[in-house]
């Protein structure tokens, strides 16, 4: 079962996915499953355009909030053009938990 959600609550997603992966976390950490989940800026290539992307990681996977697809971390590598990603400070990398 994954701890992302099955079915999107959001309408009109395109050039929203700081603001929706936001709502998402917030929506999981209102139902007690937000744990080990961490919201990750990076960047994607789309058509061979670098563009600003933002989505969720936890237990292994990424979850899109804009294209509502949930992958393992590899497949969101090789499958969505993800470039690299960065992590804020207050989180440690090894367990991926906020240390704030």
């Amino acid at each position: 079962m994954s701890i992302f959600p099955a079915k999107s609550r959001f309408r009109r997603r395109n050039h929203r996915c700081y603001e929706l992966a936001f709502k998402t976390l917030h929506d999981l950490a209102n139902a007690d499953r937000a744990a080990g989940v961490i919201l990750v800026h990076g960047t994607v290539v789309f058509e061979s355009v670098v563009i600003a992307h933002a989505w969720l990681e936890g237990d292994g996977k990424a979850y899109d909030a804009v294209a509502h697809v949930s992958m393992t971390v590899a497949q969101h590598v090789a499958e969505r053009g993800f470039v690299q990603r960065s992590i804020p400070k207050n989180v440690d990398r090894k367990s991926l938990r906020s240390v704030a």
